[in-house]
């Protein structure tokens, strides 16, 4: 009964974005744009780790947030909060980019994290599409699009009249490799989780559907779909992606029992490729999706107590990229089906596109193993290994389908 109460109140009282105050900076396309370009700029060397350029997209965040008068809340003053990243093609010097907006009162759960990650892939040594091909993969979808969003808000709650919570805004490295600083960060916090509201992680929202979102993380908190609901002024179509950890930053967060939700655009054939550039961003659609994050911060600061945690049952803990490198070449949908994993299309000459899947299929089994969601897709994939003929169950028309798959290799 409490929580149908205070939801009630929050729908009278709380008149969404109009909460954090006016005279705010718009959250604009041109600015969108420059974040973008400036961080898949060829100059940035794809933000790999160990490269020049992914210091100079760290300075450039630490120098945005310093003009928007945010707080540091780093080691020793600065922005930076630094860490060891410990991957399969080395050890390195990393660091995430931490600033504070000071809110107006102290109330439970009085932080909201706001967070993307800026790293990339480099010259596509890991983690590449296009295996093999020594090439800057700029990374502009994935993850200057989520940056520019993140900087943006930013620059928009500065500007505004003092939320009651404290917002922490985390530029987070090392995501390409395991969401290491995201890890790292839930386990070295600058502000206590325990005292968290929510985490909002904003990444691959450049190249949306027009007029869509998918979200993931809904299901951690039991009044986030009423949330959204009052946040969603301008109607776009919600999409609620399967499971509540994955293969991005909020599940850190998750982990640590925060709720959070992941904004996410569309999958397309550029992820994890040089092609990944600036000009096919969709900046209207970046635009409404900050939008809408920023209006869904300005309501849940608005919410009189904190949020009621619902536990993943899923998994202990996120199935990141890894595994034995066996590469399938989908194109996921994540908010395509009930059931399994939607996917939009394959990649050409691809496994999938070899052994017959096709846009519209939902993946229900690969090899043996139950797949629900990119999670289980991932996990299956780890057990397997490239080379290996595996048998995939599809729903295809509300059909099964068991189509047969030789597995190739990823740069992984």
């Amino acid at each position: 009964m409490m929580r149908i109460l205070t939801i009630a109140f929050i729908l009278v009282t709380v008149p969404a974005i109009a909460a954090v105050g006016t005279a705010v900076p718009p959250i604009t396309l041109d600015e969108l744009e420059a974040h973008v370009e400036y961080l898949a700029d060829p100059a940035r060397e794809g933000r790999g780790l160990g490269t020049a350029g992914i210091d100079s997209a760290a300075a450039y965040i630490a120098h945005q947030f310093e003009q928007f008068g945010l707080q540091p809340a780093g080691q020793g003053g600065t922005f930076f909060q630094p860490f060891e990243a410990r991957t399969k093609i080395g050890n390195f010097a990393a660091r995430n980019v931490v600033a504070l907006l000071p809110g107006a009162e102290t109330q439970p759960g009085h932080y909201i994290i706001l967070g993307a990650h800026y790293d990339h892939l480099g010259y596509g040594e890991y983690g590449s599409n296009d295996p093999g091909v020594h090439a800057v993969h700029p990374g502009a979808d994935d993850n200057a699009s989520g940056i520019a969003g993140l900087l943006e808000m930013a620059e928009y709650f500065a500007g505004a009249d003092p939320l009651h919570r404290t917002l922490v805004f985390v530029a987070f490295s090392a995501e390409e490799h395991g969401l290491l600083g995201s890890a790292y960060f839930a386990d070295h916090p600058a502000i206590p989780l325990d005292k968290t509201l929510a985490m909002i992680n904003l990444d691959a929202v450049g190249r949306p559907t027009p007029g869509e979102v998918t979200l993931f993380g809904m299901k951690t908190a039991a009044e986030f779909d009423s949330l959204l609901a009052i946040s969603n002024t301008e109607g776009l179509k919600i999409k609620i992606g399967h499971g509540n950890v994955g293969p991005s930053d909020h599940s850190s967060f998750v982990l640590k029992n925060v709720p959070a939700v992941h904004f996410f655009g569309a999958a397309h054939t550029d992820i994890h490729r040089p092609t990944d550039t600036a000009d096919k961003i969709n900046y209207p659609g970046l635009e409404q999706i900050t939008g809408l994050a920023a209006r869904f911060v300005g309501t849940l600061d608005q919410l009189p107590g904190s949020l009621t945690f619902e536990k993943p049952a899923e998994r202990t803990r996120p199935r990141t990229h890894g595994g034995k490198g066996a590469h399938l070449g989908i194109i996921p949908d994540f908010g395509g089906s009930d059931r399994g994993m939607a996917i939009s299309g394959v990649r050409e000459g691809s496994p999938a596109e070899k052994a017959g899947l096709q846009a519209g299929d939902a993946i229900v089994n690969l090899g043996g193993v139950d797949v629900n969601d990119i999670g289980d897709l991932f996990a299956a994939l780890g057990a397997s290994s490239p080379g290996d003929t595996v048998a995939i169950e599809v729903l295809r028309d509300s059909k099964r389908v068991t189509l047969e798959a030789i597995l190739g290799k990823s740069s992984r």
